[in-house]
């Protein structure tokens, strides 16, 4: 036999058990019955069911235990009135599982709206999630009680986000909340996001949650902890070691009406933000989010505003873990956070691209449409950008203006030890594209050096992966330079190739201008060249470069007789000019103020790193100097041949200007033909073999004159 309950609820079949009619009094027991909400089975039993007046205001009242899967109870809630009388509770819910439901339901045959309904859930390793916006429950032991007013937890364990929780309280008829206190796992709470948290955090920290429901039937939550025992990967100001308390208030405000749901976080005093969940937007989880570090965080129209005022903020480390989460979202699915939209960043000291600047104020923000300025400003760069972006990518040029721009680090008071490799300061992606730019800067510092002011016009062609540098100009009132060039981001000679010529004034005061202090004094003439630098800006690396270089300097002088750059002159000169200590004629005289030279000549050619020439040539009244051979730039280390010819006269000047040493096995035949005619120059001039590093080179005395015995010298 069948019995039909009231509309709206499944039909009870396969009774066993008796019913009983005495007058108006009608009673049902049942030893076991069934229902199949949704095609699920709910095994029933010890069912007791009666009306105690069938004529007059006929009230139907249940009581007994049901069985069955999880979803089996929930799809009952939904497809009776249990879903009206529990107030949509578990109308979002999904679980696992066995459940043992007792029951008890008291419904007005008449009026069903007035039903009501007492109960309870026990859960033996059961899982129950109450909402998608919220995390699953699992192992869940213990029970949870409902009626038509309220839900209560009772002993009700479990666990969530990889952490044990304890339950209690409860929400609707004089109950606050349901209460979680726990301990909330980094590992589970990433992998509840996808692992869109890889590497930002570690260890676990004990919580105290409290989810309470609206009278919309939505869900809200508060979340405290004082999250000792997790540490926050991220660099200043957001990290956090596991032994240090960091007070974390956490809410979420349902959505009510055309509200977004909310969620506001304040940590550790000083940090705040706000995000706004629209269902009705998809592309992100939140759709508008604002982050404040000692400030107010106030949500933009969309996107992501983020306001930070810090002492010190290290951007090359933020722009690496970002480039490292934005890696770590799961295939489809929803990322988290919307692009950004606005940044405002202030720190007393900030680190980008190995750059060090102080007093900064960093904002970028979209005041038209799609188009986007950066203002940035502090003691060493200051200046605007502007671009149009479309759907995350750069349409157009970047216009850029610095009054002063600062790139590199600062130069080291400690040079890079010998076979030290450059490290790039950065890193790029494979298939990265960089957009043409038009760029501007009056004051341009490299390294900490001052260059002048420089222009760039550059273009981009092949869909990005081919850049043109249409122009390239530098000034200052004592040098310039002009070149053009290619910049390939494919193949296997991908890099920059510059074909440019600069032309000094003089050199000496461009390169005080610089700060290279007391090395040249006067001088002028070009440099002028082809420089191919291999795998930039992917590899900073010495031994990419490639090229050649013509040099034509004329009437300077090497000031600094103790400085690096003519270290090398210097002490040929010196070990040469010595020769002539027995002579009524003192050239190092001319030495007390350096080394001067009336031309500086030579053609240099440039292969993984490594300069070679055949005929560089530096010609001045102390000397000629005559230099063939390899100057390592990577290794730091030199391999060179070097004949001094001291200057006794007019005419050996002019004559040992001339020396052109190609093959090398030539300039030992031309001194010979030359020097028999003069035994003065003869014994006068050395041959010279130079290896070792630039520190402290190794130099031998060449002796043509007895079947190439060397000798090293003092």
């Amino acid at each position: 036999a069948a019995v039909v309950g009231p509309p709206g609820w499944p039909r009870l079949e396969n009774l066993d058990g008796h019913a009983q009619l005495h007058k108006v009094d009608l009673t049902i027991r049942a030893d076991t019955m069934q229902m199949r909400p949704g095609g699920q089975a709910i095994q029933l039993r010890d069912i007791d069911a009666r009306i105690p007046n069938i004529e007059n205001d006929s009230v139907l009242q249940v009581q007994g235990l049901g069985q069955a899967e999880a979803g089996a109870f929930l799809a009952l809630i939904r497809e009776s009135p249990l879903g009206s009388l529990l107030d949509g509770v578990f109308d979002a819910a999904r679980g696992e599982g066995q459940w043992q439901v007792p029951i008890a339901l008291t419904i007005p045959l008449l009026n069903t709206d007035d039903s009501r309904v007492e109960g309870e859930v026990v859960f033996e390793q059961g899982g129950l999630l109450l909402d998608d916006a919220f995390p699953a429950l699992s192992g869940l032991t213990g029970r949870l009680s409902f009626s038509e007013e309220h839900m209560s937890a009772h002993d009700l364990k479990g666990r969530v986000l990889g952490g044990p929780v304890t339950i209690g309280g409860g929400i609707g008829r004089e109950q606050t909340a349901l209460l979680f206190e726990g301990q909330l796992s980094a590992t589970g709470l990433n992998e509840y996001l996808d692992g869109q948290l890889t590497g930002v955090l570690e260890g676990a920290a004990a919580y105290s949650l409290a989810l309470q429901r609206s009278a919309a039937g939505a869900y809200g939550v508060v979340l405290k902890s004082a999250l000792d025992g997790l540490t926050v990967n991220l660099p200043d100001p957001f990290y956090k070691s596991s032994g240090r308390r960091w007070p974390l208030r956490a809410e979420w405000v349902p959505a009510s009406g055309k509200r977004d749901a909310i969620l506001k976080v304040d940590l550790a005093e000083h940090i705040q933000a706000v995000f706004a969940h629209d269902e009705q937007r998809p592309e992100h989880f939140f759709h508008s989010v604002a982050l404040s570090v000692n400030g107010k965080a106030e949500l933009p129209a969309s996107g992501l505003a983020v306001d930070v005022q810090a002492p010190l903020l290290d951007l090359d480390l933020w722009r690496k873990k970002i480039d490292a989460l934005g890696g770590n979202s799961a295939t489809g699915s929803r990322p988290i956070f919307p692009p950004v939209s606005n940044i405002r960043l202030q720190a007393d000291k900030a680190l980008i691209f190995s750059t060090e600047l102080d007093h900064l104020t960093f904002t970028a923000r979209q005041p038209q449409g799609e188009r986007w300025r950066v203002d940035v400003s502090s003691t060493q760069t200051a200046g605007t950008l502007f671009w149009q972006e479309k759907r995350g990518h750069i349409q157009g040029n970047v216009e850029a203006h610095f009054q002063r721009l600062a790139l590199g680090a600062e130069h080291s008071a400690h040079p890079q030890k010998k076979g030290e490799k450059d490290k790039p300061s950065f890193e790029l992606d494979d298939d990265i594209k960089f957009p043409g730019i038009q760029l501007k800067v009056d004051r341009l510092r490299l390294s900490g050096r001052e260059v002048g002011t420089l222009s760039v016009v550059g273009v981009n062609e092949a869909q990005g992966r081919r850049w043109r540098l249409e122009q390239l100009q530098v000034s200052s009132p004592y040098a310039s330079l002009q070149g053009n060039g290619v910049w390939l981001l494919d193949g296997p000679k991908r890099g920059l190739t510059l074909h440019a010529e600069a032309r000094f004034d003089d050199l000496g005061a461009y390169l005080e201008q610089a700060g290279f202090n007391d090395i040249v004094e006067d001088g002028h003439g070009h440099v002028r060249g082809t420089i191919e630098w291999r795998d930039l800006p992917w590899q900073f690396e010495l031994s990419g470069l490639h090229g050649n270089l013509d040099v034509e300097l004329s009437k300077g002088r090497f000031i600094n007789v103790g400085s690096r750059s003519a270290r090398l002159l210097e002490i040929l000169s010196l070990q040469s000019v010595h020769r002539l200590a027995s002579l009524n004629w003192n050239p190092a005289g001319l030495l007390k103020q350096g080394f001067p030279f009336d031309s500086l000549l030579g053609q240099i050619q440039l292969e993984n790193g490594v300069m070679h020439s055949e005929n560089y040539r530096v010609t001045g009244p102390v000397a000629t100097i005559v230099i063939a051979g390899n100057v390592d730039l990577p290794q730091e280390a030199l391999d060179l041949y070097a004949v001094v010819v001291p200057n006794l006269d007019v005419s050996g000047a002019a004559i040992a200007a001339g020396i052109v040493v190609n093959p090398l096995i030539g300039v030992g035949a031309f001194l010979t033909q030359w020097l028999l005619k003069s035994p003065m120059s003869k014994a006068m001039t050395v041959e010279y073999q130079v290896r070792g590093s630039f520190e402290t080179p190794d130099i031998e005395v060449v002796d043509s004159n007895a079947a190439g015995r060397t000798s090293k010298t003092p």
